[in-house]
């Protein structure tokens, strides 16, 4: 951290004896510093306040030179602040004195004005496109750019599109010119084609940071508008170009790339993406980047930032480089590992010297807890509050007169900030382990977006937490505090009030948060809760994200970015539940919602170069945008202490779930009753379809290579074509009940395809047949009154995609039609179990047909009222020995159906979270088996050892891949080493997977998940399972390289559970007949073993 000291001597200026510092914290190691300046308004007096550029002369000594440079808006929630820029060898870890700080000259841009990079020329032409750059010629010979648009823009179905580009009095601003560093601000309204201004006059300021010997371009973005509307989409940086310029693109995620092909498809990726042609390439580094291949159609586009807006500002930012392909890539690679921007927090001697003994290694927890917030204070500009928080440790009474609050919950430590007409975080530490986990730049704890209706038209509001009440209270309850906010300063929101309320808890450190919003208004309606939002620091150079995609996901924060949202419950957001932690650190956040109803709500995370990570339930309300009605969550919301890692975070979730949700199944010591015994006792799945002849023979071919009873997933056994004419699927074609009786007379279980969601609006080839007369009424509606509809690859035959109506599942026209179906195939075609397709994959549809009953909107229908009941109904009318199966793994289904399948399981970073929470209890299935050419076997056999240690029905797979000589061969290692050990998968539970140490190498692969998808495991895959009422535990070691691996296992008792003495163990390898002897293993002890290519280990343990 550098330290450089400030004495203002101009004239007005603070006196000469208060000398400032600025904390540099993070600062890219590249030649210019650019630094977000904290604390900004501490430096400026009457003279300099305002949006004015300033010169900062610095010490005599060195003679440099910095500048500061003001936002243009002030944020929501956020104090004043501004962009520091320092050149080459302005700073270094010395204190020098700043001689001057005065305005510095800019000038409008009325002429056109080119900035010369060392890579490019950027052109500006005054009043077009927005005032953004209108023109990049590639240097020193390469083409030139025109012909595009950015597209930057705020949309929403309701009211329409308006774009920075068509505003005609757009404006830009030269802000600084140095030797290497340009800065323009562009100024522009959002527009429509002809002009007219979007509503609540919205409008935007970019300053562009061109780093000339660098090539790259710093684009930090504000945006306004003076009522908080909500749009549903908004647009940062899209380069959009019709023509072929570029042909072919580059991501992070796939640094190889791809060709432009005018497929009209899109595709994303973290941290950075690139398009490039005829050796010109421009790069785009942001925390997500999209590519759309629309040459000849919408346009070939590179695209950063696009999410709702629904606050009166909002900031962004991202960094463009242009150059050579090769040398574009490795500066956003560069730039994304280092960070855009550096962080710089003005602060003074006296309370350096005041907070030092605050911060040292030895003081006291509530101390350092203490420290921890007057930074925070400091950063906002708050001396006097800071000073009285330090005071507050020696003078209880310091903080009287202050809005800061203090509470604990054991060792779960929080403060919070009063002022500013609402509550703020200011800090959630972890007192055992000394740190801070709170980022000091926090979101409102709660928001609230909503409707409200007059006689002329509907406005989208909104209305945070942290600001514009003009009632705040604090009561302190038994165990934590309310704070009500009433008499929003909007008067949209007269009629509304907020009580929030957080209860602690000692023993397990942790903070549940509960809401009511009190709605008394004739004319607003409420549509969203986002509560309760927080921001991790950054912990560590080993800061782990977790998000609940698939299994859930593991992903670095200091290895990319990230922005990651799902409406729950879905095949990509399974469980309410995320983490953030650092293992060096020995502490993170527990974030999740204990909501017994699964009611819909959208989970977001996402970080970006400052390394902290955003964490937020976004809950649609029942009654959505309905005048007068209050709102009380679904459950509580839990922020706890985790002390370890995703594993724990697991169990936590897992004793709650047990304990309250209503989905989790009833265990006896045989596991779960209600699923037939051979289906938990199965072990592969055969994935293919169409008429008897075509896949009968394979699929029983496939039976017998593996020597053991399958599970067959039959597809297009009707006679309609696929993702048509829904939901008619009888009759049958022909032979398919013959052939289902010799399937399963062959030590294969049969189980055909249907889809639990949708009913084509042409149901009978082109024709409406029934779906205007029957099923309309019951199908989905959006706000509008229409029917929700959504289309697939399926074409009818003429060509136009099949539109499919997403059926509302509270109706009994639903629930009926579903049941008929399942039960017409189990009695009249004789199968044993039926998959229906979607129900755990698909997202809640928000329908908005109050004829069905149901809340508006959100809430907890979807499950409660709709597809709990409607599969209770049949799991109640079908015979005991059969079972039904949906798509994917939303947790809220599993006890309504007998597995899940876990096709979508093709994650890089994947970790077996859902298996630890419901492992044994209901049964995973199913992995989609494509994989890429290159990497074919390995990609495989990554697959297959994932299914085996995550507890999963392996396969999945089209029958052939039985027969590989090696992916099949392994398959059929897996397959039978599974068979040996079925009942720990049957009616056992997950432990915590062995952590190998030493060098045991990482494998990659394409796994082909719709395109090029790579995917990094360790060789060798662990998982441990046991059956507690037979008190055995059985620790799997699966390697999936061809190369042997040598192994060390550190083992201890104590981590499973187990007894210190009285243990023994057994070992079983690939294609022993007998397991070794069984001998005694210490409580204690550093196993080390090979584990030969492409064979399974395991260690089975025994204790009395």
């Amino acid at each position: 951290m550098a330290a450089v000291a400030i004495a203002h001597s101009d004239a007005g200026a603070a006196p000469v004896s208060q000398r400032f510092m600025l904390q540099l914290d993070r600062i890219p190691s590249r030649d210019t510093t650019i630094a977000r300046l904290s604390g900004w308004s501490m430096l400026q007096d009457r003279r300099h306040r305002g949006g004015n550029v300033l010169k900062l002369k610095l010490g005599p000594a060195t003679g440099a030179v910095g500048w500061v440079i003001p936002d243009p808006i002030v944020r929501d929630r956020q104090p004043h602040e501004a962009t520091l820029v320092l050149p080459r060898g302005a700073v270094s870890r010395q204190r020098v004195t700043v001689t001057r700080l005065e305005p510095a000259p800019t000038r409008p841009l009325v002429i056109p004005y080119t900035v010369t990079m060392a890579t490019a020329a950027i052109g500006f032409v005054p009043g077009e496109m927005g005032g953004m750059p209108t023109s990049i010629r590639w240097l020193p010979n390469g083409p030139e750019l025109k012909e595009y648009t950015w597209n930057d823009r705020i949309h929403t179905a309701a009211i329409g599109s308006y774009s920075l580009r068509n505003d005609r009095k757009a404006e830009a601003r030269i802000l600084l010119e140095t030797e290497d560093m340009t800065v323009v601000r562009s100024s522009a309204r959002y527009c429509a084609p002809d002009g007219t201004p979007a509503p609540d006059g919205a409008r935007a300021v970019y300053d562009w940071y061109f780093d000339r010997r660098l090539g790259t371009i710093l684009c930090q973005g504000w945006m306004v508008q003076a009522r908080p509307t909500r749009w549903e989409e908004l647009h940062h940086l899209e380069l959009n170009v019709a023509s072929a310029f570029f042909d072919h693109w580059a991501s992070r995620e796939a640094p190889s790339g791809g060709t432009f092909t005018a497929s009209m498809k899109s595709l994303t990726s973290s941290g950075w993406g690139s398009m490039s042609g005829s050796g010109a390439a421009i790069g785009l580094a942001a925390n997500t980047v999209r590519f759309y291949d629309g040459r000849g159609e919408y346009g070939t586009y590179l695209h950063g930032y696009w999410q709702p807006w629904a606050t009166s500002s909002h900031a962004t930012r991202a960094v463009l480089s242009i150059g050579a392909p090769t040398k574009v890539d490795q500066m956003m690679e560069k730039i994304v590992r280092q960070g855009a921007v550096g962080r710089v927090v003005v602060t003074t001697e006296s309370f350096e010297r005041m907070i030092a003994p605050f911060e040292k290694p030895d003081a006291a927890p509530s101390l350092m807890w203490r420290g921890s917030i007057a930074r925070r204070l400091l950063e906002q500009g708050k001396l006097p509050d800071a000073e009285a928080v330090l005071r507050s440790a020696s003078e209880p009474k310091a903080l009287a007169t202050s809005t800061v609050r203090l509470v604990r919950a054991g060792d779960a430590a929080a403060a919070f900030d009063l002022g500013s007409g609402g509550i703020r975080l200011l800090s959630l530490y972890d007192l055992g382990r000394r740190t801070e986990i709170a980022a000091s730049r926090q979101p409102p704890i709660l928001s609230i977006s909503a409707t409200y209706r007059n006689s002329d038209d509907a406005q989208s509001c909104s209305a945070d937490s942290d600001q514009g009440w003009k009632t705040v209270r604090w009561i302190n309850r038994r165990g934590g505090f309310d704070v009500d906010l009433r008499d929003h300063e909007d008067t949209r929101f007269r009629g509304i009030s907020v009580t929030l309320k957080a209860r602690g808890d000692a023993k397990a450190a942790a903070w549940s948060w509960d809401v009511e919003v009190a709605n008394t208004s004739e004319r607003c309606g409420i549509e969203r809760i986002s509560y309760p939002s927080i921001v991790i620091r950054d912990l560590g150079a080993d800061t782990i994200a977790l998000y609940p995609t698939g299994p859930g996901v593991l992903r670095s924060v200091h290895s990319t970015t990230l922005d990651h949202s799902a409406l729950y419950p879905n095949g990509w957001c399974t469980m309410q539940l995320m983490a953030v932690y650092a293992p060096r650190a020995g502490t993170g956040l527990y974030y999740a919602f204990h909501d017994p109803g699964a009611s819909a709500k959208e989970i977001r995370q996402r970080w970006d170069d400052e390394r902290t990570v955003y964490l937020a339930f976004e809950t649609p309300t029942p009654e959505m945008g309905v005048a007068g009605r209050s709102y009380r969550q679904s459950g509580v919301a839990i922020w706890r202490l985790l002390r370890g890692d995703w594993f724990d975070a697991a169990r936590i979730y897992r004793s709650w779930v047990i304990a309250r949700a209503p989905w989790y199944p009833r265990l006896g010591a045989e596991g779960r009753t209600d699923t037939p015994e051979w289906l938990k006792r199965l072990n592969v799945w055969a994935q293919t379809g169409g008429a008897p002849a075509d896949c009968v023979e394979p699929v029983k071919g496939m039976q017998r290579t593996l020597g053991v009873p399958i599970g067959f997933h039959w597809y297009n056994w009707h006679q309609i074509p696929f993702d048509n004419d829904y939901p008619h699927y009888f009759p049958t074609r022909d032979g398919v009940s013959e052939a289902v009786a010799d399937l399963q007379s062959s030590g294969v279980r049969v189980m055909p395809y249907i889809n639990g969601r949708l009913w084509d609006t042409r149901d009978r080839g082109a024709t409406d047949f029934e779906f205007t007369s029957v099923a309309a009424p019951a199908a989905t509606k959006n706000s509008a009154g229409e029917p929700v509809i959504e289309t697939y690859g399926s074409k009818e035959a003429d060509g136009s995609p099949v539109r499919l109506a997403v059926m509302c599942p509270t109706t009994p026209l639903w629930q009926n039609k579903v049941r008929e179906i399942v039960l017409r195939l189990m009695t009249e075609v004789g199968v044993q179990g039926v998959y229906i397709d979607q129900i755990a994959a698909a997202a809640p549809a928000l329908c908005m047909d109050a004829s069905h009953g149901h809340p508006l909107g959100g809430g907890s229908w979807w499950t409660t009222l709709g597809y709990w009941p409607l599969l209770q109904r049949i799991r109640e009318a079908m015979p005991s020995d059969r079972f039904i199966t949906t798509e994917c793994a939303a947790e809220p289904y599993a006890v309504y159906v007998d597995a899940l399948l876990t096709w979508d399981w093709q994650h890089d970073g994947m970790v077996p979270m859902l298996p630890a929470i419901y492992g044994g209890a209901v049964q995973y299935f199913g992995r989609n088996y494509a994989a890429g050419a290159t990497t074919h076997d390995l990609a495989l056999c990554m697959k297959i050892g994932q299914q085996l240690v995550f507890g999963e029905q392996i396969g999945w797979m089209n029958p052939a891949i039985a027969a590989e000589p090696v992916a099949g061969a392994f398959l059929r290692d897996a397959v039978r080493l599974r068979d040996r050990f079925v009942s720990y998968f049957a009616q056992g539970e997950m432990a915590r997977p062995p952590v190998l140490r030493g060098s045991v190498p990482m494998v990659k692969a394409d796994w082909a998940w719709y395109g090029e998808t790579w995917v990094s495991t360790p060789a060798v895959l662990t998982g441990a399972w046991r059956l507690p009422y037979e008190k055995r535990l059985l620790l799997i070691f699966a390697n999936v390289q061809e190369q042997n691996v040598r192994c060390e296992f550190h083992w201890s008792a104590s981590t499973y559970g187990l007894p210190g003495a009285g243990l023994t163990v057994t070992e079983t390898r690939t294609n022993q007949a007998e397991a070794d002897p069984a001998v005694p293993i210490p409580a204690r002890a550093v196993r080390r073993f090979e584990v030969t290519g492409r064979s399974i280990y395991v260690m089975e343990i025994r204790w009395k």
